[in-house]
């Protein structure tokens, strides 16, 4: 007849708590995964949202500025929807700076609906091109000179460089 194994409290203590910590510990190392990745995704669904904004608010200035130039019928509706659309994705997904701005141009819109003669439409166009380097430099971290915009598109900007440089 053989001896009965000899039972070890220590022992089995040791081997329960070897087996309590895996399991934990997986399970924690599981859930830390899940987090960060979560917080990933979290993270790029603002720059999902935010990565054509840069180009589709200088197209949005362009069509401004061709509505001033000629006005097709029904522009007006199309483009006002559109700036709808491109000020509600910057609310929902811009940084505060971004915002800040957009809060600043559209507040000065509405005092030039009042008094349209005070309009500086270089102080426009100002506006909305430092939008778009702001939040060009919040995307990639590439910041560029507003100024560069003035010189693509202005013809006479030689000319009125002074003017729009207080403009901004």
């Amino acid at each position: 007849m053989s001896e009965p194994p000899i039972f070890n409290p220590y022992i089995c203590w040791c081997a329960s708590n070897y087996i309590y910590n895996r399991i934990h510990n997986h399970d924690f190392y599981i859930k830390k995964d899940f987090q960060n990745e979560l917080a990933k995704q979290k993270a790029n669904i603002p720059l999902d949202k935010m990565s054509m904004m840069p180009y589709e608010i200088l197209e949005l200035l362009q069509n401004l500025i061709d509505l001033g130039k000629n006005p097709p019928h029904g522009l007006q509706e199309k483009l006002k929807a559109k700036m709808d659309r491109i000020f509600s994705t910057i609310y929902a997904y811009g940084t505060s700076t971004s915002i800040h701005i957009l809060a600043n141009m559209q507040s000065e819109n509405y005092q030039n609906v009042a008094t349209p003669e005070r309009m500086n439409k270089y102080r426009m166009m100002a506006f909305y091109i430092l939008l778009t380097v702001q939040i060009r430099a919040d995307i990639t971290g590439e910041v560029v000179s507003p100024e560069e915009w003035f010189k693509m598109k202005i013809t006479d900007f030689q000319n009125n460089r002074e003017i729009i440089k207080s403009s901004q």
